[in-house]
């Protein structure tokens, strides 16, 4: 009896050899034809997001072939899908290597606040790493991050992955991360850490598919939509500041590519969660709009777009 069929043992050569050999910085032919065939099966559903992205959103790339736009997007996800293990080699001495970091006076402004930050991303270029950046300036950096969908839906060798991501991640910085349960609930040490004026890292851009709890409504990408409020009522209730930041993946020419770490200056005081949440979702459209391979390899860029077809209401422009 076969325990794996040839496109699991496909999908595992993928995972834990070929990404692997990436990270190291392997770029033999072979190995480039193996990462563009493996993702060969995600094009078609690239595709049909960036042109519903581009008949719906407020695109400034609307002029841009959507196969170029896909194939962008394409190896972004191979680079943020390698750091998993990239993120071995990151170390003090050679971060500069990896990182190319923008605003960070705005964060060590608000830190001699005393008060808890709370940095609101997307699922920008490669997400999940800049705890490790943070902490090699000094700064203990909490990522808030979601535990590995248990069910068969995910296959196994993806949920191994994403186990391995989180463990070989979380060696390379000071903190931890903290979890919310697939169903939606936080480790309740982030009220601790709130008190005690943590650092948190925290995307928001889940659609109402993936977290159907404590939604508000706002208008993202071209079209009312919905986003989930519950970080944001956690971080007025425990006053912290509140920015945006983005760890986007862009061309250099020493490296081949590097990771853009941009922190935005601080919201204003007194907002309400509507608000904030206007203002985070203004922001990410106006990313996505400028550079949509950031964003668009995701599966949910199809749910969004989802809502605003059965929204029938008329385009809204997104802000800078």
């Amino acid at each position: 009896m076969k325990i794996f069929n040839k496109s699991k043992l496909t999908s595992l050569r993928y995972y834990f050899q070929d990404l692997p050999l990436w990270a190291c910085g392997v770029r033999s032919q072979s190995l480039i034809e193996r990462l563009s065939n493996f993702l060969q099966a995600d094009t078609p559903q690239l595709l049909r997001g960036l042109d519903l992205l581009k008949k719906y959103a407020d695109m400034s790339q609307k002029n841009y072939r959507s196969e170029d736009l896909a194939d962008r997007a394409l190896w972004v996800k191979i680079i943020r899908e390698s750091d998993a293990y990239t993120s071995l080699r990151m170390s003090r001495k050679n971060i500069d290597a990896y990182f190319r970091i923008e605003g960070i006076e705005h964060l060590h402004r608000v830190l001699k606040k005393g008060r808890p930050v709370f940095l609101l991303t997307g699922h920008i270029g490669s997400f999940f790493i800049p705890a490790i950046a943070f902490g090699h300036m000094g700064i203990p950096v909490f990522p808030i991050a979601r535990t590995v969908d248990p069910s068969n839906i995910l296959p196994f060798e993806r949920q191994l992955y994403e186990k391995i991501n989180y463990l070989f991640s979380g060696l390379r910085f000071p903190s931890q991360y903290i979890f919310t349960s697939y169903p939606g609930t936080i480790d309740r040490k982030i009220i601790s850490r709130c008190i005690s004026g943590g650092i948190f890292w925290a995307a928001l851009d889940l659609p109402r598919a993936y977290y159907s709890y404590k939604r508000i409504p706002v208008k993202f990408l071209g079209f009312p939509s919905s986003l989930p409020s519950g970080l944001i009522k956690l971080g007025i209730k425990y006053n912290a500041v509140l920015l945006t930041a983005w760890n986007m993946i862009e061309p250099d020419p020493s490296a081949g590519y590097i990771r853009h770490l941009r922190i935005d200056e601080p919201f204003p005081e007194r907002l309400n969660i509507s608000e904030v949440l206007q203002i985070y979702a203004d922001r990410l459209s106006s990313l996505i709009a400028a550079e949509p391979w950031q964003w668009a390899g995701l599966p949910i860029i199809h749910e969004f777009i989802e809502e605003r077809q059965t929204s029938g209401n008329p385009v809204y422009h997104a802000k800078a």
